[in-house]
């Protein structure tokens, strides 16, 4: 997802400005400085932020719906305090978090069986799994995972691996 669309075109520029010239240390300053000017003082002791943090870390065992259930809110105050305090809904927030473990699973195991790998994050059909993937990343889990898999094929040595006393391989 391009970051202007949670920030913002004219946010992202100004972003992009001060870190152009940063060092890996002083970027993450920026950007940790950043992050915590958008997030308000109160939304840290909110208690609707450890709902939030098991839709994040766990999408697969914690649903939307319970999360809704958990938070004693009505699900329209419940997406609209969830974008209050994160810039998008419940849902989506959801919806990126499988389809991150699924980019993920297959960036770093691209001979994974695509259909177990759906099932594992919850989705019970290709299609809607497919469509979720394309809408987030722009191709579909097949053709994501083809190109893995030759990058794979380029990045691998053809010889032997010689380590060097430097660190260094040949």
């Amino acid at each position: 997802m391009p970051l202007s669309h949670l920030l913002g075109a004219e946010q992202v520029q100004l972003l992009e400005e001060r870190l152009a010239h940063a060092n890996l240390d002083e970027a993450v300053g920026v950007l940790q400085t950043y992050l915590h000017s958008i997030l308000r003082p109160s939304a840290i002791g909110n208690p609707m932020i450890p709902i939030l943090s098991k839709l994040y870390y766990e999408p697969m065992q914690y649903s939307i719906h319970k999360a809704i259930e958990e938070s004693g809110y009505s699900q329209r105050q419940f997406e609209r305090i969830c974008s209050e305090l994160i810039g998008m809904s419940g849902k989506r927030l959801h919806k990126i978090t499988r389809f991150n473990k699924a980019r993920l699973r297959i960036l770093f195991h691209p001979d994974v069986d695509l259909h177990q790998c759906m099932l594992d994050l919850g989705y019970y059909d290709y299609a809607h799994f497919s469509k979720e993937f394309k809408l987030c990343l722009g191709v579909t889990p097949s053709e994501f995972q083809k190109w893995m898999l030759k990058q794979h094929d380029v990045l691998k040595p053809s010889g032997p691996i010689i380590l060097l006393d430097d660190g260094y391989h040949v």
